[in-house]
């Protein structure tokens, strides 16, 4: 599974100053998924039960190997890719 995510502003420092302009972005090495966000990023294939029992198979190995949060989030590699 992929997902896509592209790189959102959230804050402006230095307003004044005109003479440079730049993103500063950390890089995380993983991202927290839940269920519910790749469902509704899925679709109407979300609705396939052949799909949800795939999901709670990936779910379930996650969480064998310690990849889910307290909450329930899945543990998501982030690759950084130029574009």
């Amino acid at each position: 599974m992929e997902l896509h995510a592209d790189l959102i502003l959230t804050e402006l420092r230095d307003a004044s100053d005109f003479g440079s302009l730049k993103v500063v972005a950390s890089q995380p090495s993983h991202i927290w998924v839940t269920r519910e966000e790749l469902a509704s990023l899925a679709g109407k294939v979300a609705e396939d039960p052949a799909w949800l029992q795939g999901l709670e198979k990936m779910f379930d190995y996650a969480a064998s190997h310690g990849w889910l949060s307290e909450d329930g989030a899945v543990r998501a590699h982030v690759e950084w890719v130029s574009t």
